[in-house]
C-alpha cells in the first residue's frame, strides 16, 4: 500500500521538507505529494504505470526529479513543461530520443545543464528547443540537423562557441536566437540556405568576427540585431546587407572599418537607414 511509504496526510502539512523518496506512485500519492509547498527534489522507483500521473507537474518548486527502475514507464505527462524550476539539470539520459511525439523541449534556466545528448536527433517531431540561459552550455550535437522539422532554437545567454555546420540544413528553422551568446566565435558557411529563418539575433554577440558569405540570401530575415564586417574575404562584406531588406528593429554594424570598398557601405547603410532602421554604424567611412 502506498501508506506504507509515506504518510499521506501528514505530507501536507510538513513546511520545510524538501525531498521526498517513494517506492511506487499512484495518483492518489502523486496529488499529496503535490499539496508539499516546499518539495526540490522527488525520487520514485519501480513505477508500474506506463506514465507519471498529471498532478506531478503542479509541484512548482521541483529542482529534481529522478526515476529508478521504472520498466514499464513509456512517457512523461503533456502537462511536465509546467516545472520551472528544473535549474540543477546537468544532462539528459539518452532515452529522450524515445519521445517521439515530442514537440517542445524548454530547459531554460539549467544552468548548469552541459550538452544534449546525441539522441535529441531522434526527435523526430520536435519544433521548439528552448536553451536560454544555460550557462554552460558550449556545444550543440551534431545530430540536431536530424530535428527537420526544428523551428525555433533559442540559445539566448549560453556559452556556444561555434554551431555545428550541418544546423544549415534545417530548412523549417524560423528563428535562430543567439542574442548574448559572448563566446560566439562565428557562424557556419551556407547559413543562406536557411530560407525561412526570420530570427536570427546576434545581438551582444561580442566576440562574433564576422558574417559568412551568402548570408545576404536571407530574404525573410527581420531580425538580426548585429552585423560584424569581418576582416578578409571569408566573410560577407557589407554589400550583403542591402539584399536583407525587411529588418525591422534596431541593427548595430561593427567593423566598418574594414570595409574595402566604401561605396559598399555607403549603399548598404542607405538602404537601412532609409527604412528608419539603422542605430549605429560604428566609425565614420571616408568617401
Amino acid at each position: 500500500m502506498y501508506e506504507d511509504y509515506i504518510y499521506g496526510m501528514e505530507l501536507k502539512h510538513s513546511k520545510h521538507l524538501c525531498s521526498v523518496t517513494v517506492g511506487y506512485l499512484t495518483a492518489e500519492g502523486a496529488n499529496t505529494i503535490s499539496q508539499v509547498k516546499c518539495l526540490k527534489y522527488l525520487t520514485v522507483s519501480e513505477l508500474s504505470c506506463k506514465t507519471l500521473p498529471e498532478t506531478i507537474s503542479n509541484v512548482w518548486s521541483l529542482q529534481a526529479l529522478r526515476v529508478n527502475h521504472s520498466y514499464s514507464l513509456r512517457e512523461l505527462p503533456q502537462s511536465i513543461g509546467k516545472l520551472k524550476n528544473c535549474n540543477e539539470i546537468t544532462m539528459l539520459p539518452n532515452s529522450i530520443g524515445k519521445l517521439q511525439r515530442l514537440r517542445t523541449l524548454n530547459l531554460s534556466r539549467c544552468e548548469e545543464l552541459k550538452s544534449l545528448p546525441d539522441s535529441i536527433g531522434d526527435c523526430q517531431m520536435i519544433s521548439s528547443i528552448d536553451l536560454c540561459n544555460c550557462e554552460k552550455l558550449t556545444v550543440l550535437p551534431d545530430s540536431i540537423g536530424r530535428n527537420e522539422k526544428l523551428r525555433v532554437l533559442r540559445l539566448i545567454f549560453t556559452k556556444i562557441e561555434r554551431l555545428p555546420s550541418i544546423i544549415t540544413t534545417l530548412r523549417n528553422l524560423e528563428c535562430l536566437d543567439l542574442q548574448g551568446s559572448s563566446e560566439l566565435v562565428d557562424l557556419p558557411e551556407g547559413i543562406g540556405n536557411l530560407e525561412k529563418l526570420q530570427v536570427l539575433n546576434l545581438k551582444d554577440c561580442k566576440k562574433l568576427g564576422g558574417m559568412p558569405i551568402g548570408i545576404g540570401q536571407l530574404s525573410r530575415l527581420q531580425k538580426l540585431g548585429l552585423f560584424v564586417v569581418g576582416k578578409g574575404e571569408k566573410f560577407a562584406g557589407i554589400s550583403e546587407l542591402a539584399n536583407v531588406s525587411r529588418i525591422g528593429e534596431e541593427l548595430r554594424i561593427k567593423g566598418i572599418s574594414h570595409v574595402l570598398d566604401p561605396n559598399d557601405a555607403h549603399m548598404a547603410c542607405l538602404k537601412v537607414e532609409i527604412e528608419n532602421k539603422l542605430t549605429e554604424v560604428g566609425p565614420k567611412v571616408d568617401d
